[in-house]
């Protein structure tokens, strides 16, 4: 679930790390949520990072990655060497297609700033 701080959805929160890099843990509809929160209410400036085993790599090597990765409202899940990396580090890990969201936000979210 997106925990609000101040009506707002919270950054970096709900989160768990896989080889040290953070993972949102929640569901599409919580990041659904946490998208139409920010839409309907004051704006704030914030990115969906969606990470996979390559982009887990990378923030390993570059801190910049990292750095971008951990500045996301949201590090989504898209990958199932993620999902297997937190299974043997003894979490679970929710799967949200960076495609289906992309989608899905057209269908649920987008009609928010028309309407």
């Amino acid at each position: 679930m997106v925990r609000l701080i101040d009506g707002h959805a919270a950054i970096n929160d709900g989160r768990i790390r896989v080889s040290g890099v953070p993972v949102t843990q929640g569901s599409t509809d919580d990041v659904l949520d946490g998208i139409a929160e920010n839409i309907c209410r004051e704006r704030r400036p914030q990115y969906i990072a969606i990470t996979n085993t390559e982009s887990m790599y990378y923030a390993t090597r570059i801190r910049e990655h990292a750095e971008f990765i951990e500045g996301a409202t949201f590090s989504c899940c898209d990958g199932v060497g993620v999902v297997l990396a937190g299974r043997s580090q003894g979490v679970a890990v929710e799967r949200i297609y960076g495609t289906d969201l992309v989608e899905l936000c057209c269908e649920h979210v987008v009609h928010l700033f028309f309407f």
